[in-house]
């Protein structure tokens, strides 16, 4: 009878990590989705809430993108926002812009490789040089971006507006926007400082920044251009993926049993390039499946790792990604042989403040210690345990404060059994 009541508390208790997590991006991919591992927290914005990002990452970044979602409806993408240089052309030109000179192949893309110098408007720098961002070139004599191109950004609505990035001086941008024939001429300035650690999305709409967009997201779920190979030439459309957050690091494992697959195989792998994840985990045969062999291991900027494999698409219909998330356990498993007790389960988990231990003791009574170790090693909490012969059940209090992946451990100064502990 005790087995089956165990045998009952563990699976309540790892249904709980394994459960499946469903994002949208909503019906024609209209959103995009702001995504927390730790918690499961999620902003949806609409595709055309913002024009611009602006990285604000620290004092030497300066990646400048463009919103590349587009709504896909009735077979087809909707219009996108397009950037292009405009060689040879200062501010001040009194000529006006004619739209009809640029073609595709001038159109600038995001690069998915970085938010610090990956952007649409950082795509003409040079990548030998690290003082040049490609809309301006930071002086370290003054501390000071200096910017000295003109863009023409086509909207979604097919007019067109000129741009310039007049520079950053120390945390602070300043931008200028106006019609191609230097009507309507609008500058703006901001501090880093305001939207610091992650991006400033702007509207030209509403002429203001975002203010709901979260700092501390780690996924986000939304539409952008991508390289396609098709018939051998290389060409930019729109896909739908994941991206990760600046300092994220991510790796895929690709033809593995997403169940039983060691990811501490492939900790040394992991890269800080944003769209790792990407949109490539899927393909379309007369419906959307998903790749059942691949795995992503995902270190967050608090330093706990997640194991993720996508599990369904649902694609435009309704726009909803599901995906199995669960802490990954990178330390090589005890050996059953050596093992403390055969089973061995924590509830809740995750948990907030307490939780509880329980698991069967075959041997006379005794003492036990229960350590509670985070990602570092360190042994963050102690608790003794007074176990008696059979099912044995304890409340552990005062967890840490500190959201993360810990692991709890049960000894008797000789041997060990290890379970994984998320706490929010």
């Amino acid at each position: 009878m005790n087995r089956i009541l165990l045998f009952a508390f563990l699976s309540i208790s790892f249904s709980a990590l394994d459960a499946q997590t469903t994002v949208t991006v909503g019906p024609g991919y209209g959103q995009q989705a702001f995504y927390r591992l730790a918690d499961d927290a999620t902003t949806n914005l609409v595709n055309d809430d913002w024009d611009i990002a602006f990285s604000t990452i620290g004092l030497q970044d300066a990646g400048v993108h463009i919103n590349e979602s587009a709504t896909f409806q009735f077979g087809s993408t909707l219009p996108e926002l397009e950037v292009y240089l405009l060689s040879g052309t200062t501010w001040d030109d009194p000529t006006p812009i004619d739209p009809t000179q640029f073609d595709n192949s001038q159109r600038l893309f995001n690069d998915e490789k970085s938010w610090n110098y990956g952007g649409a408007f950082n795509q003409t720098r040079d990548v030998t040089n690290p003082f040049d961002f490609g809309w301006g070139t930071y002086d370290f004599m003054t501390n000071l971006v200096t910017g000295d191109l003109v863009f023409a950004i086509k909207m979604r609505n097919e007019s067109w507006k000129k741009f310039t990035i007049e520079g950053i001086n120390i945390t602070t941008y300043t931008f200028r926007y106006a019609d191609l024939d230097g009507s309507n001429e609008v500058t703006v300035s901001f501090d880093k400082e305001d939207y610091a650690g992650s991006m400033a999305y702007f509207s030209f709409a509403t002429g203001e920044f975002l203010d709901n967009v979260p700092v501390n997201w780690d996924l986000m779920f939304t539409r952008y251009s991508s390289p396609i190979n098709a018939g051998g030439v290389l060409a930019n459309y729109v896909v739908t993926g994941a991206l990760t957050n600046h300092g994220i690091e991510t790796t895929l494992a690709k033809g593995v049993d997403p169940m039983n697959v060691d990811m501490a195989f492939y900790a040394d792998s992991l890269s800080k390039e944003i769209g790792t994840i990407g949109y490539d985990w899927k393909e379309f045969n007369t419906a959307w499946e998903v790749y059942d062999d691949y795995v992503y291991l995902i270190k967050d900027l608090d330093e706990n790792y997640w194991k993720i494999y996508f599990t369904e698409f649902a694609g435009s219909g309704s726009g909803d990604i599901t995906f199995i998330k669960e802490p990954a356990l990178l330390s090589t498993s005890t050996d059953d042989q050596n093992a403390l007790v055969e089973t061995f389960g924590v509830s809740p988990n995750p948990a907030q403040g307490s939780t509880q231990v329980v698991f069967e003791w075959e041997q006379s009574s005794t003492v036990l210690t229960a350590e509670l170790v985070n990602l570092h090693g360190q042994v963050v909490r102690q608790y003794p345990l007074a176990v008696r012969q059979g099912l044995n059940a304890f409340t552990l209090n005062d967890l840490p404060e500190i959201s993360g992946l810990y692991f709890l451990k049960v000894s008797d100064g000789s041997k060990q059994s290890t379970a994984k502990l998320m706490i929010r």
